[in-house]
């Protein structure tokens, strides 16, 4: 805790670790996120880098270790594949101000909720899960899962442990939320042990009336299901509280019954080799690996899911090979591929969006994807109607949310917002002047040069730049009886005087502070673009949908035509 020997910094940081004691916490200082004490200490082993000392507290050095904020996504992705969660600890102040700067986390990276695509593999899901121990002999188990990328909130029961690995085993989360009495243990996924009282179904049922806003749950099937509804809660929590925010894009829940789908235990399930090697858990050789020739990483993760867990509804099945048929009766299986491969990622774009975390990259692959749906719908139209393809026809495609887009964003834009130079200068005059100042600054001074020539008749006077006085108009001595009133002596040399103008002073600080101007311009504009996006996100993710099951039956379509081995 604070003590008063402490700096304002140290004092600052021990009330934010306060609150996150058990998890790494990544405390941003300039261009470095810093650790201290014993977070310094683990994470120097863990990453491997150096462990030093900054200063003293209490007669003694502080441990720290850092890492630049511009490559910290490469140090993340080590953590979180090790299991450990970071609280990431943002500058929200002026940074400029010479008092202490304002900190807060803004974001708590943990193995179930992850949604960039540099701590993730195309055909893997970071999906969250809670499971819930029945109080009462009768009862069963209670799960709840989230995933992040594509918005399903899924809930379901097992009426004892062995079921409840089975539903592991298909859903495959990265991180299990359970009460701190439940002894199990879940083979490659993060146990996360949380106090009991956050899976109290009082508790749990007024935090999911508060998300879904309704007056009770019975809607979701959750009255009379205890330990569902203590997960529920309890995995909404989690998400909200990692993430900072209310998530609004979950917006249902979706019940898990075991008489949708075949149940697969989970040693079968690693016996017959669906998803993983049983030898070495990795994808080689496995049926999803033989039968994926998908072109989306959506399409990838769903063929994933229907091959873990296939139809039981007859309806359903009859209803996926319908559209199949549809698809085969007019076109080429290349033909509708050719169209859904720009489509890429929109399922985990779209959860960035939400959350408000777009990379400048992302907003420029969804247009590409709106595009590529667009040609999608002519295609569609032109084939027999079924019930799957009228839904498409009703859809709608976003051009103007992608015009507004490829109108904003720079044709190469760069992998953060960080790094800036993400909008178009075409996009904001502001932007567009401020820039121009920025590139042209030595047009304007030679500019402004040739004025003040032509005003003073000094011929010579030229007009230059020092890090110690800045910019400066230099006249020869012979001539400095000469120059305006106006000027103002900065310096004197052996031959020559040196003077600053209000017009002058006026063009240093512009050039001076374009670069921040620039900054903060952009910000602003980046901003208020992805608030306007943030309107059409549940649009995008009905296109998402769409695209990745048509991509998914095109791709069953073509099993029928290739050899593959036993």
């Amino acid at each position: 805790m604070p003590n008063t020997e402490d700096t304002p910094l140290m004092q600052q940081y021990w009330v934010i670790k306060a609150q996150h004691p058990d998890i790494l916490l990544f405390f941003r200082m300039g261009d470095f996120y810093e650790l201290f004490y014993d977070d310094a200490k683990r994470a120097s082993e863990l990453l491997e880098i150096t462990l030093t000392a900054r200063g003293k507290s209490r007669g003694e050095p502080i441990p720290m270790c850092g890492v630049p904020f511009h490559s910290v996504d490469r140090y993340l992705r080590t953590l979180v594949q090790m299991g450990e969660s970071v609280a990431i600890c943002e500058q929200v102040g002026d940074v400029t101000s010479k008092q202490l700067v304002d900190r807060e986390v803004t974001r708590i990276v943990t193995p179930g909720t992850l949604t960039e695509d540099a701590h993730l593999a195309e055909a893997e899901d970071s999906v969250l899960m809670a499971v819930n121990a029945p109080s009462n002999d009768g009862e069963a188990y209670g799960v709840a899962w989230i995933n992040l990328s594509n918005s399903e909130f899924g809930v379901g029961e097992a009426q004892n442990l062995q079921a409840v690995q089975a539903l592991f085993a298909r859903v495959q989360p990265a991180e299990v939320l359970v009460p701190e009495t439940l002894e199990t243990q879940f083979t490659g996924a993060t146990i996360t042990r949380l106090d009991s009282f956050k899976f109290e179904p009082s508790l749990t049922q007024r935090t999911l009336r508060t998300h879904f806003q309704t007056q009770d749950i019975s809607g979701f099937g959750l009255a009379d299901k205890p330990t569902v509804t203590g997960a529920a809660g309890a995995v909404l929590d989690y998400a909200k509280q990692a993430c900072r925010q209310e998530l609004d894009f979950l917006s249902s829940i979706r019940w898990d019954r075991n008489d949708d789908r075949l149940q697969i235990d989970a040693q079968s399930l690693q016996n017959l080799e669906i998803t993983q090697r049983a030898m070495d858990g990795s994808r080689q050789g496995t049926l999803v690996e033989t039968m994926d020739y998908t072109d989306t990483p959506m399409g990838a993760r769903l063929l994933k899911d229907w091959l873990s867990s296939p139809l039981r509804d007859l309806k359903e099945i009859d209803h996926r090979q319908s559209a199949v048929a549809g698809i085969l009766e007019r076109l080429s299986m290349n033909t509708l591929s050719v169209s859904l491969k720009p489509v890429g990622d929109m399922h985990r774009i779209g959860s960035r969006l939400a959350l408000g975390q777009p990379s400048p990259r992302d907003l420029a692959r969804l247009a590409i994807g709106l595009k590529s749906f667009t040609e999608i719908r002519e295609i569609i139209s032109e084939l027999t109607p079924t019930e799957e393809f009228d839904t498409i026809g009703q859809i709608e495609d976003l051009v103007d949310c992608r015009a507004l887009i490829e109108s904003a964003i720079v044709d190469n834009p760069p992998p953060n917002v960080r790094m800036g130079g993400m909008i178009a200068s075409e996009y904001n005059d502001e932007l567009a002047s401020v820039r121009a100042l920025r590139t042209n600054a030595s047009d304007v001074l030679q500019a402004y040069e040739r004025t003040q020539r032509d005003c003073t008749g000094v011929a010579n006077l030229r007009v230059g730049y020092n890090r110690v006085h800045g910019y400066y108009i230099e006249v020869p001595k012979s001539a400095s009886f000469d120059v305006p009133e106006e000027y103002v002596r900065r310096q004197t040399l052996k031959n020559a005087e040196r003077y600053i103008s209000p017009e002058l002073r006026e063009i240093e600080e512009r050039i001076l502070n374009s670069e921040e101007q620039e900054r903060v311009i952009e910000r602003e504009l980046w901003d208020e673009l992805v608030a306007r996006l943030q309107q059409e996100v549940q649009a995008v993710r009905a296109i998402a949908i769409r695209s990745r099951n048509m991509h998914t039956d095109t791709n069953s379509s073509g099993l029928h035509s290739r050899t593959y081995p036993r």
